[in-house]
């Protein structure tokens, strides 16, 4: 090991600092990195409406089984007789809450038991399900302030 040696008087040379862009440049580029992924991954899930047929319209009368007001969509779960006598269960795709609240709805505006006719677009493959276009109470009168289609096609 050599040492070195300094004059009398001189000062010692500091250790060279690590250039902050240098630190800095790769921890910066990783958070923007990592920004870009987190927000562009909830657009990617969501889901298209290709799969309710927009040009036919269904109209169900039944019993509220369930209303559930959640995110990304609002589901009415309703229990729709058939001409047999037994009953469907038919699953019915809202907007978004905050869309329905805009729309005149409320998250406990319909209950379990409830009688209701609901119009939707009725799924392309025949399955009991579709995207909610309107609804009315059992005795006739519109649900929600401001019934129009887009309250249930806000978010297409």
């Amino acid at each position: 090991m050599m040492l070195r040696r300094f004059r009398a008087g001189a000062r010692m040379p500091r250790p060279s600092k690590p250039n902050r862009a240098s630190i800095f440049g790769p921890v910066v580029l990783s958070c923007c990195f990592a920004g870009m992924l987190f927000t562009t991954t909830p657009s990617a899930a969501h889901h298209s409406f290709a799969m309710f047929d927009p040009t036919h319209q269904l109209t169900l009368q039944g019993v509220v089984k369930d209303f559930r007001w959640t995110n990304p969509h609002a589901f009415i779960q309703l229990q729709v007789p058939d001409t047999a006598g037994s009953t469907n269960e038919w699953s019915i795709e809202m907007a978004s809450p905050e869309h329905l609240l805009r729309a005149g709805w409320k998250p406990r505006m319909l209950k379990s038991g409830d009688r209701v006719t609901v119009v939707v677009n009725p799924m392309r493959d025949g399955s009991k399900g579709g995207q909610f276009v309107s609804a009315s109470a059992g005795d006739g009168t519109p649900i929600g302030a401001r019934q129009s289609r887009n309250a249930g096609a806000a978010e297409q």
